[in-house]
């Protein structure tokens, strides 16, 4: 039994053309069955057997198709072989009941199973990346704090807290991996409101930016207009930017610059904005849709060690916030890729603006 159900289930990875002439013989057979038999009319088990296999092995719209062509032609081989009856005219209205029946509930069958196997694939490797992410940061705390404990005497002020420093970023690395899974967990709909308040964009962004470590990529264009207030959560900015400087340290060639520009929106009257750029391979257009889904990697990201969920609770907090969150790219390497996101200007700040005629807006190129 175990060999017959392995076998039925890797029916489904045929090639198409195998799979229709497996079915067409099944069918051809039982209907030879009809002939010979002159008066076979339980329609029902001859149907239940093509009828289960093609929902099986094709969608549910082809599944359909197909059984329609086997209702009309076991008509007319009724029809031509017994004439007709009461038993053939309730033969075909049973075809029909049937043929919904099972492509309906063999069809949703199928996708349960699909989504299924789909489900288990992705938790596989989510956990298998997000083990060697949690492995590698653990890595660097054990070993910053074990050589301060061995040769603490021995190294200078300034050694003792680089390594401090080093233990330090990696726990914060492992907080961010914690929490995006936490984030992750949370469905849509029961995500917390954030906690919205005023406050000038360039203050969190500042601070991200002194106290994160750039894996030897420099700042080189650096554009904070100072003074733009929004109305956000504080704490979700610098989650955002963190997750965003972070995706470019990992995926851009190493010592290439990082650039990181703030400022109030040109072309979505109200919105400020900020930029992360860098100059890596970029982003082909036709992946850019897959960005910031749950679970969902790029291509180029195969690579790197990623669970999946960064870009992910970034569209969540931003779109929580009241503003958006995209990436330009035009795929070519070298050019790399733009991530923006919005944050809505505060009120009164807006207001003074649209007043005194002096909005002061930048429009990206």
């Amino acid at each position: 039994m175990d060999a017959i159900r392995k076998g039925v289930l890797q029916l489904r990875y045929l090639p198409f053309a195998i799979r229709l002439v497996l079915i067409i013989f099944v069918f051809s057979a039982q209907e030879a069955l009809i002939i010979y038999f002159r008066g076979w009319n339980n329609f029902a088990a001859i149907l239940i057997l093509v009828g289960v296999l093609t929902c099986w092995v094709f969608r549910w719209q082809i599944a359909y198709g197909i059984l329609s062509c086997f209702l009309v032609v076991y008509i007319v081989v009724n029809v031509v072989c017994v004439g007709w009856s009461v038993d053939a005219v309730t033969g075909v209205i049973a075809g029909i009941i049937i043929n919904g029946v099972l492509v309906g509930s063999i069809g949703a069958l199928r996708v349960a199973v699909d989504r299924a196997n789909d489900f288990h694939k992705v938790k596989d490797q989510f956990l298998a990346n997000l083990n060697h992410d949690i492995r590698t940061p653990l890595a660097s705390v054990v070993g910053s704090l074990d050589l301060l404990k061995v040769y603490g005497e021995r190294l200078t002020q300034a050694e003792q807290q680089l390594f401090l420093e080093q233990a330090i970023f990696s726990c914060d690395e492992l907080e961010r991996l914690t929490g995006n899974i936490r984030m992750a967990m949370i469905a849509t709909d029961d995500t917390p409101p954030p906690h919205c308040s005023v406050f000038r964009l360039d203050v969190p962004v500042s601070n991200v930016l002194r106290y994160t470590y750039t894996f030897g990529h420099p700042i080189a264009d650096l554009s904070i207009q100072e003074g733009v207030k929004v109305l956000a959560d504080t704490m979700h900015v610098q989650r955002v930017l963190h997750n965003l400087l972070n995706n470019a340290f990992k995926y851009a060639p190493s010592g290439t610059p990082i650039s990181v520009q703030v400022g109030i929106y040109g072309w979505i009257e109200g919105f400020a904005y900020v930029c992360v750029g860098d100059k890596g391979s970029g982003i082909p257009p036709e992946q850019v849709g897959k960005l910031f889904q749950k679970f969902s990697r790029i291509e180029r990201a195969k690579h790197v060690d990623g669970t999946g969920l960064g870009l992910y609770n970034c569209r969540r907090l931003i779109e929580n916030m009241g503003g958006q969150i995209w990436v330009e790219s035009s795929g070519i390497e070298g050019e790399g890729s733009r991530f923006f996101f919005t944050l809505p200007l505060a009120e009164k700040q807006h207001q003074q603006e649209t007043i005194t005629g002096k909005h002061r807006s930048i429009d990206m190129p």
